[in-house]
C-alpha cells in the first residue's frame, strides 16, 4: 500500500519524510486498531485509511515536528478504528441472531468489544490521554507536551481514564 500513498504526495521530499513516518509507526498503529477492532482484517483497514487520510493532508502534518505527528496519526487511527467499529456495529444489528450465540464467540474478542466499547464512551480527554500516552508509548513528558498539560496534570488525567474505564467496565459485568 505504500506506494499509493506515495503517489499521493508531488515532491519527492514529501515521499521520502511520508515514507519514514509510515515505517516508524505501522507497526504501533496497526497494535492500536487491532485492540479496538479485535480483527485484522478491520485493523488493516482502519490502517490504510488512517495512511490515506494522513497522505491527503501531508502538507500540513509535514510542517509539525516528528511528535506531533505521531500523535496525530494516533487520533486519526483511533478515529478510524471506531467508525470502522460503529459501521460493524450497526451492520450487525441487521443479522439474524437465532444462528449466533455468544457462546460461540471466543473470549478475546468479547473481551476485545466490550474494551473497545467501554473506550468510546470515555471523554475524548480520557480517550485521548490513554492512546498516546499507554497505548502509544510516548513519554510522559512527550504526551503532556502533546496535550499542552503539565507532566502532573498528565498523570491525573491518566488516574481518572483509568478509574473511569473501569467503572465502565465494572458497569458492563453487573449487565451480563
Amino acid at each position: 500500500m505504500l506506494p499509493i500513498y506515495l503517489a499521493m504526495l508531488d515532491e519527492q521530499e514529501d515521499r521520502d519524510r511520508f515514507e519514514e513516518l509510515y515505517l516508524k509507526c505501522r507497526g504501533r498503529l496497526y497494535s492500536l486498531a487491532l485492540s479496538i477492532l479485535g480483527s485484522r482484517e478491520d485493523a488493516e483497514d482502519a490502517l490504510s485509511e488512517t495512511f490515506f487520510r494522513t497522505a491527503r493532508s501531508f502538507s500540513i502534518i509535514s510542517s509539525l515536528d516528528r511528535k506531533k505527528q505521531e500523535a496525530y496519526l494516533v487520533i486519526i487511527c483511533r478515529n478510524a478504528s471506531l467508525d470502522i467499529y460503529r459501521r460493524n456495529r450497526r451492520d450487525c444489528e441487521h443479522l439474524d441472531r437465532s444462528d449466533t450465540g455468544p457462546a460461540e464467540l471466543p473470549f478475546e474478542q468479547e473481551d476485545s468489544g466490550r474494551l473497545a466499547d467501554a473506550l468510546k464512551r470515555l471523554p475524548k480527554e480520557h480517550r485521548d490521554v490513554l492512546y498516546i500516552y499507554c497505548l502509544f508509548g510516548c513519554s510522559a513528558e512527550e504526551s503532556a507536551r502533546q496535550l499542552g498539560i503539565s507532566k502532573g496534570a498528565l498523570y491525573t488525567r491518566v488516574s481518572r481514564a483509568k478509574a473511569a474505564l473501569k467503572k465502565l467496565l465494572e458497569e458492563g459485568d453487573d449487565d451480563d
